[in-house]
């Protein structure tokens, strides 16, 4: 598998993100905009994260947008000072309802929907459980028609 070959998976880490709570909610802000959310799953290892809210920019207006990504987490590139910072990688789906135009030949009004590929960074801070993080994602569009591009976000997220 692709996150074998990557490295060795998170070790426990100070911090109680996603090991003591495993499931945080927050807000995101770029390409899609709105409410985030991220289940961990087997300690620090694996997560499922989620967002809903809207979509603005170079190819979307006035869209309601989704997702749902699974990532595979990895090896803290640093840790200490208060905050351990692990980098991921995804595969997920997104979904979007509104007004687009990606390219001439798909601009329109409707549903468009692909599959994204992120990867990003998480900064876990070690004294609360609150997590920022930032990701940019290759986005296949498959429908209504194949074209890619990339989209990107900045978040954070509390711990329960």
């Amino acid at each position: 598998m692709w996150w074998v070959m990557a490295g060795a998976a998170v070790a426990q880490t100070p911090t109680e993100v996603g090991s003591v709570r495993p499931f945080g909610l927050g807000v995101q802000l770029g390409t899609f905009s709105g409410i985030t959310g991220k289940l961990y799953l087997r300690g620090r290892e694996t997560a499922f994260d989620f967002a809903v809210g809207t979509a603005y920019g170079a190819t979307f207006a006035d869209s309601v947008h989704a997702h749902v990504t699974f990532h595979q987490h990895f090896g803290p590139l640093t840790e200490g000072a208060g905050v351990t910072i692990p980098w991921r990688l995804g595969v997920g789906g997104w979904l979007n309802a509104g007004r687009y135009w990606v390219v001439p030949q798909f601009e329109g009004r409707g549903v468009i929907a692909g599959a994204r590929l992120p990867v990003g960074l998480d900064f876990d801070l070690e004294d609360v459980p609150v997590q920022f993080y930032a990701e940019i994602a290759f986005a296949l569009v498959i429908v209504p028609g194949i074209t890619a591009g990339l989209d990107g976000s900045i978040g954070v997220r509390y711990y329960f």
